[in-house]
């Protein structure tokens, strides 16, 4: 009778880690989330747009960064008459 430890059949690739390292995202996984919304502290995930400041500060493009930059620096965009 055979005593001792079953060996693994892990298939390795050519540098010698193992095949299977990770598990890709599935279909119902949340997309990663990369920071942190200045103005209105919404989630911002990895691949949308998105306006950082010279403080580190980050916000979605469009109506967070206008009224970002509106609230920090007392500046407002307007049209010309």
């Amino acid at each position: 009778m055979k005593t001792g430890r079953r060996r693994s059949r892990m298939t390795q690739l050519d540098d010698g880690t193992p095949e299977f390292r990770f598990q890709p995202p599935g279909p119902r996984d949340e997309p990663r989330v990369s920071a942190y919304c200045a103005w209105c502290g919404g989630e911002i995930y990895a691949g949308e747009p998105v306006t950082t400041y010279a403080n580190g500060d980050k916000t979605h493009d469009g109506r967070c960064e206008d009224e970002y930059v509106r609230a920090e620096t007392g500046l407002e965009r307007t049209i010309a008459e």
